[in-house]
């Protein structure tokens, strides 16, 4: 099974217009199934410009070795922070557009859809994730043609809560405290690496 943004793994059902295309692998968001795509507005132009941060934990060694490894982690990481800085106050913002500088595909319209989701919940999340083991496969064309690659790693989200604005909080003991991932970028014309894809198996621990 599969799941959207880092936040929406904290909770065990399917958001709905969460990834149509392979029913089989798409994201696990909050309960309930919701089906909004009103309040969340997305301004367009802004270009990106991706730099590692350490908003999250990476208690391992990130492969960063070459240029172009240390480029495909800083997408990865700029993607994750800002998912979590929306899905930490959903209701808080009404521009989405940075969500839309850091994915590409139909990941574009996941991230949305998590995020009306837990507007129309009222949720948010908060605390942090912890992200180890991190491997960056080598980098293949797609068929598309364009410049494409994938990151595994182990997902801890022990020290993550789901609240709603009243400030109850969500039961999410029944989830495994870590669980593999996989991230899938594209490497955009202005050589900047954006998330495609997210995958994971929420039936197995890392």
């Amino acid at each position: 099974m599969a799941a959207v943004a880092g936040a929406a793994l904290l909770v065990g059902c399917t958001a709905g217009a969460v990834e149509s295309p392979e029913p089989e692998d798409e994201r696990t968001v909050v309960s309930a199934s919701p089906s909004m795509s009103p309040s969340v507005s997305v301004s367009p132009s802004a270009s990106p410009s991706p730099s590692p941060t350490t908003f999250e934990s990476y208690p391992g060694e990130l492969p960063t070795e070459d240029a172009e490894s240390a480029a495909i982690i800083a997408g990865w990481q700029e993607y994750q922070r800002v998912v979590a800085k929306f899905s930490a106050d959903p209701l808080g913002f009404s521009d989405f557009t940075e969500t839309q500088n850091v994915t590409t595909g139909n990941e574009k319209v996941v991230v949305l859809d998590m995020l009306a989701g837990y507007r129309e919940e009222q949720l948010k999340v908060i605390g942090r994730f912890a992200f180890d083991d991190v491997v960056v496969s080598p980098v293949e064309a797609n068929a598309e043609g364009l410049r494409e690659v994938s990151l595994s790693y182990c997902v801890d989200r022990s020290n993550m809560q789901v609240l709603t604005y009243d400030g109850v909080a969500r039961d999410t003991s029944e989830l495994t405290a870590t669980f593999p991932e996989t991230a899938t970028l594209v490497e955009g014309a202005d050589a900047v690496w954006r998330v495609s894809k997210i995958r994971n198996s929420q039936d197995r621990e890392c």
